[in-house]
Formats: C-alpha cells, structure tokens, sequence
C-alpha cells in the first residue's frame, strides 16, 4: 500500500473488515482504504496494481513494462534502433484511449517483446534496451 507516496508492504488478513484482529479495514473508493486502529486513522492507497520500478515512463532500468492492461496498437521503432529520451516506442490501447509508451531515456532498443494486434497486461515486458 502506499501511504503518504511511501510504499508500505502490508499483509492484509482481513475477517469481517478487520485486520488481524485489532485493525477495521474499511474500503473507500477502488483503491483507497481507511484503516482505523484504536485512535489512529490511516489512509492507505492499494498499490498493487502500481508498475514495478523501470516500467513505461520510469527513469533508468533496462527494461520498459507496460503500464496498464491493453491491445498493442503500433510499434514505432525496430531492434538496434537508437531512440532519446520521450521517444515513442509503441502505442496501446487501453479503455479506447491511445497511450504512447516512450523511452524513459536514451538508449539503443535490444529486443521488442511484443507486437501490433497483441494483448498486454500490467507488467508486460514491452522492450529491452541498453545506454547509447
């Protein structure tokens, strides 16, 4: 869970909203919870859906994940291509929105894992690529 943009790893053992017997966990929206446990009140966002560190759009890494479920639209650039930071590398499709995935820095692209027409999941290896 992420609380106060500290990502927190939280064991959730809940029975009938309570969390290990002492916490009352209450869900307020898709991904925020409210915790109450005696006088303290804490309110944790789920983050275990988030893409792991080095996904589309992170600095650094050697790899670019994808972001969100979706269809792979178009791929823009081709293994041994040299791209900058924030070129778009391909494009997805999620919820009928088009999303550009780019480069979150300049490098020379190793090996796409992924292809137009092929359905993607959070995580995804999308694109490998190594320092220019």
């Amino acid at each position: 869970m992420r609380h106060r943009d500290t990502l927190l790893d939280v064991p959730v053992r809940e029975a009938d909203g309570v969390l290990a017997g002492r916490a009352t966990a209450v869900r307020v929206a898709d991904h925020r919870w409210h915790l109450q446990l005696g006088a303290v009140d804490l309110f944790l966002d789920d983050a275990s859906f988030d893409p792991p560190p080095g996904s589309a759009g992170a600095a650094g890494g050697d790899e670019v994940r994808a972001g969100f479920n979706g269809k792979v639209l178009d791929v823009r650039v081709v293994a041994g291509a040299t791209v900058a930071k924030g070129d778009v590398l391909l494009v997805i499709e999620s919820m009928k929105l088009e999303h550009a995935v780019t480069a979150p820095r300049a490098g020379v692209v190793t090996a796409l894992h992924v292809e137009p027409g092929q359905q993607v999941a959070t995580a995804r290896l999308l694109a490998t690529f190594e320092p220019a």
